[in-house]
């Protein structure tokens, strides 16, 4: 073995690492400084029983989860006086997600907590990033029935209708 070129090696691999990270921090910096991904659009909706009253003090649960990364985000909310309720936008920030190519695939879970048991009255998959692009209308408005049977419905399987909303 030749004296130094084993110095020599280990020198060029430790530059080699360094540039990859530090490629790695700018880009990260660069891409965390876009806008955040929107996982989830603002939702409104109310709970009404099958003889169509409100139903009121019901626990409504959104878990968002997209299929990428592993993470499961969750919203909780109260119906009303008048059985509505609503959950925020859910946007995050993913550095990643601008650099890795792949198809969004984000699962939408609305339950109700009655009696002590859950019950999922809306399921729906999103597709992409863009706000509001659950639903075609892009305004997710809905009226779900707290005593009717999950069946599929268009985009998303539950017991939720979408509201007609008048521009």
């Amino acid at each position: 073995m030749y004296p130094g070129v084993g110095y020599t090696v280990i020198m060029k691999w430790v530059g080699i690492a360094s540039l990859t990270l530090l490629v790695c921090v700018i880009v990260y910096f660069i891409s965390s400084s876009l806008s955040p991904m929107n996982l989830a659009s603002p939702m409104k909706g109310q709970l009404t029983s099958a003889l169509g009253t409100s139903v009121a003090n019901v626990t409504v649960t959104r878990t968002i989860s997209p299929a990428w990364n592993g993470r499961t985000y969750t919203q909780t909310t109260t119906t009303d006086a008048a059985g509505h309720f609503s959950f925020p936008a859910l946007n995050r920030a993913m550095p990643l997600a601008y650099l890795v190519p792949h198809e969004p695939s984000i699962s939408h879970d609305v339950h109700v907590l009655v009696e002590g048991e859950e019950k999922l009255i809306l399921g729906l998959n999103k597709s992409n990033y863009n706000a509001g692009s659950e639903v075609p209308n892009g305004n997710f408005d809905v009226v779900c029935d707290i005593d009717g049977t999950a069946e599929a419905s268009g985009f998303y399987w539950g017991t939720c209708q979408l509201r007609e909303t008048k521009d």
